[in-house]
Parts: structure tokens; C-alpha cells; sequence
């Protein structure tokens, strides 16, 4: 099953196993995918949350234990204090008072540097992946100041990239806002006509990913798989100018909020400008004037519209325009994303806007039932093709037991309306065997096993 597993995973065929039986199901029910939300979450692989020192010393620990099994002889030539530090002390090397940890630190640091330098030309120890993850750290935690002295400094904490290793257990977790490990995106449908919500589309990121780089690559996802929506609600974090123009593009409606908050009473915004359907031409100022000259702006980046000074001369909105003053004329410059994102902040605030938007809180419970039913929160597994092939067996999970239940709640209606429908006399032990062999085969042409 490991290997299968493994093998399965690096063929790139492991989503199959989730999309092609929701596919199944959504047609059996059937499910429509016109309305979807989008959030994310983030879950944690089998791995321990080190400290700073702990990610240190696991990292030479694992090296060294690898080292004793691969060339005992080299493994004993190495200086005393490895063995004292990392394999025989008594207790945890990083249980120390946090005023001890920095000087703790720095010995890591340099055991650390010791031994990538000391295996470095040694193909037989330098082709493992314990040495590898050793360099790697090194690389992101450390580096050799330049000169006639070079001198081996730790990286502060802020110079550390978020994408750097956590643990050597998992080199694929990454660090994030909600804190180390991976972030999963996932699509559910939520038309209020379905007879059930399917979650539609999964997909395994690191905790250090961006939100709004994960919008247009699910939209494109879904349609890629007949799964497009027309509406797509997300929360502010998906959402961007750019994104919604982007996914006009596809044809999907971004709904969602845009961070920030409305513009300030009195202030003229891009909004209110009248702009053709490309959102390329001004058509009128909020004071109804036509602009002068229109065209892309330097290095053929957005756009630039020039408007007569002499009408602004007049124009008691002149003072809280956007546009620039120049000698002769004003000067608007915009890109296309920038109109939506000002039209969208006024949009947002809209009554209407909020009361549409409700339906995205849904998806809440949905990431509340994956982390605690299914147990996506905390993975047994670690590494990201594992975790991958964990999070989209969970979702399966998610919408095998959801068809379940509508199946079987259908079975009971039927069974309901057979019973009120037949005479007294009539044997409803033979209406419940075929409603159940019924139930049987759908439940083989959907390919399910015995145990679902």
C-alpha cells in the first residue's frame, strides 16, 4: 500500500481520485456548479512545531543518525561534542531558558557549518537527503560574511524566507500567518436549488502561499473540468482588481469584498468617471467634461486621458479630482483593474451587495467538518505529495457521505409515499428489498466499494 501509494502520487494521477467520482456523484444527484465559494484553510502535516533551536538540532540529529548507519568509522571521528550535543545528552539539548537559547543557537550554528563543510566533497554522504536538508538549512539560516576574516553569522529571524524549512521531517512545509505547515484551497457549490453541496475542487499550497494568486488557477481548474461557475463568492483575500477582471475574462462574476474600507465622504474617485465596457476610454468626468486626448500611458501601461484646464477652472469638483495638474492640462491615469477596484469598493457597501453575499459564510462549516470529522487539521502523513493524496481523499470522504445521506433520505421518501399509497395488505418488505438493491446499484455505478 506504501508503494502504491507513492507510485500513485508521483504519476500525478491521485487527483482522479477525487474528481472523477465527484463528477459521478454530481451527476447522480444532481448537482449544479453555476454558484460556487472559495476559501482556504490551513492544516498541519505529522510533524512536530520546533523553535528555532529545535529546527537546528533535528536537523544535525537526523544527519548524524544517518551518518552512524551508512560509515560507522566516519561517524566516530567526528569530534566529541556532536555525540554529547545531539545523540547521548541527558534531556533535550533545547530545553533551555530562553536567555541560554541564543548562545545555544550559535553553537548550532556552528556544528552546523562544521559538518556541511567537513562532508562536502564526500560523494557517499553528500547524495543523502539528511545532508541535503543540513546544506539547505544552512543556506537559509546562515551565511559567511565576505573579507580577509570571513566570519560564520545567523540570519535574523526577519531575514528568513517564509518558504524556508520548518522541520526536517517535512522539508515541504512552509511558514505562514496561521503558522507552519500547508494551506488548502477548495471550491463548493452552493446553489440554493441543489439537493446536496459537493466540495468541487481542492488544491494543496504552502502556508506561506498568496490567496490572490490562487483565485484565477481554480477558476481555470474548474473549467478545465466542465465545472465553471457564473458566480464565484471568496472573502477579501481572494479578491483584488485584477482578479475580478481576470475572471471576467473566464466568464465567472468574482464576488467578494475588497480589503479596505469605503472612500472618504466628498472624495471624487475613479468610480466616478464614466468609462466604455473595456474600461480603456473615458467617456465623461464627474463634472461631464470629454477628454482631450486619450492613450496607454508610459511603457505602454495603462492609460492616460487629458482633459482642458480651462474646464476645471470652473468646476467645483477640480479641488478633490484625481487627476494631475499640469501647465496646460490634467491628466488622469488609471488601469482597468484600479476602475473595478473603486467601483467595487463603493458595490460593496450596498444593502443588496451584503445580503448576496451571505452565502459565502457557508463554506465555514464546510473547512469546520473537513478539520474535525475528517481529520484534515492534523494529517497523519507528512511531506506534500501525502498530504495532497490525504486532503483530496478527505474531500471524497466529504462528498461520499453527503450523497449517503440524500440517498438514503431519498430512500425513505419513497418508501413514505409507497407506504401511503398501497393497500394495508400489501407486503412493504418486498418495496424496502427493492429500493435497497436499487440503492445498491447506484452505488456501483458510482464505484464505490463495501466499506463507503
Amino acid at each position: 500500500m506504501h508503494n502504491f501509494r507513492s507510485k500513485l502520487t508521483l504519476s500525478g494521477k491521485h487527483k482522479r481520485l477525487f474528481e472523477e467520482p465527484t463528477a459521478k456523484i454530481a451527476q447522480a444527484a444532481p448537482v449544479g456548479f453555476d454558484k460556487q465559494r472559495l476559501d482556504w484553510a490551513h492544516i498541519v502535516s505529522n510533524m512536530a512545531i520546533l523553535t528555532r533551536l529545535g529546527l537546528f538540532v533535528k536537523t544535525i540529529e537526523q544527519f548524524l543518525h544517518k551518518l552512524e548507519r551508512i560509515d560507522p568509522a566516519l561517524a566516530e571521528k567526528l569530534p566529541q561534542r556532536f555525540r554529547e550535543r545531539y545523540l547521548e545528552r541527558e534531556g533535550y539539548f533545547v530545553d533551555v531558558r530562553s536567555s541560554a537559547g541564543r548562545r545555544r543557537l550559535d553553537q548550532c550554528a556552528q556544528d552546523l557549518w562544521y559538518l556541511v563543510d567537513r562532508f562536502r566533497n564526500n560523494n557517499k554522504v553528500s547524495g543523502v537527503r539528511q545532508y541535503s536538508r543540513l546544506r539547505r538549512l544552512f543556506k537559509e539560516q546562515c551565511e559567511i560574511s565576505k573579507g580577509d576574516q570571513p566570519k560564520l553569522r545567523l540570519k535574523a529571524p526577519k531575514e528568513v524566507a517564509s518558504d524556508s524549512i520548518q522541520n526536517p521531517s517535512d522539508p515541504d512545509a512552509t511558514y505562514g500567518h496561521k503558522g507552519k505547515g500547508y494551506s488548502v484551497e477548495g471550491a463548493e457549490t452552493c446553489a440554493r436549488e441543489n439537493p446536496l453541496q459537493l466540495v468541487g475542487a481542492v488544491e494543496v499550497n504552502g502556508a506561506n502561499s498568496s490567496d490572490q494568486k490562487a483565485t484565477v488557477p481554480m477558476v481555470q481548474q474548474l473549467r478545465e473540468r466542465g465545472q465553471k461557475p457564473s458566480d464565484l463568492y471568496t472573502d477579501a483575500a481572494f479578491v483584488s482588481g485584477e482578479n475580478i477582471e481576470a475572471c471576467a475574462r473566464e466568464g465567472v462574476s468574482l464576488k467578494g469584498p475588497l480589503p479596505g474600507g469605503p472612500p472618504s465622504p466628498g472624495k471624487i474617485t475613479l468610480a466616478s468617471f464614466s468609462f466604455d465596457a473595456q474600461r480603456q476610454r473615458v467617456l465623461r468626468s464627474p463634472a461631464g467634461h470629454s477628454a482631450v486626448r486619450q492613450g496607454l500611458g508610459r511603457k505602454g501601461k495603462g492609460f492616460v486621458a487629458t482633459f482642458s484646464k480651462t474646464d476645471y477652472m470652473h468646476s467645483p469638483l477640480s479641488s478633490a479630482c484625481p487627476t494631475q495638474e499640469l501647465k496646460k492640462r490634467r491628466k488622469l491615469y488609471r488601469r482597468p483593474a484600479k476602475v473595478t477596484s473603486s467601483r467595487r469598493r463603493i458595490e460593496q457597501q450596498l444593502p443588496e451587495f451584503k445580503e448576496e453575499y451571505r452565502i459565502r459564510s457557508g463554506l465555514e462549516a464546510t473547512n469546520s467538518e473537513l478539520k474535525r470529522a475528517h481529520g484534515m487539521g492534523q494529517l497523519r502523513v507528512r511531506g506534500r505529495p501525502a498530504v495532497e493524496l490525504a486532503v483530496f481523499l478527505k474531500a471524497l470522504a466529504c462528498n461520499c457521505k453527503r450523497y449517503l445521506k440524500y440517498a438514503q433520505n431519498q430512500l425513505k421518501q419513497a418508501q413514505n409515499r409507497v407506504k401511503e399509497a398501497v393497500s394495508p395488505s400489501f407486503d412493504l418488505n418486498q418495496v424496502k428489498i427493492f429500493a435497497q438493491k436499487c440503492f445498491c446499484i447506484t452505488k456501483t455505478t458510482l464505484g464505490y466499494s463495501k466499506a463507503v
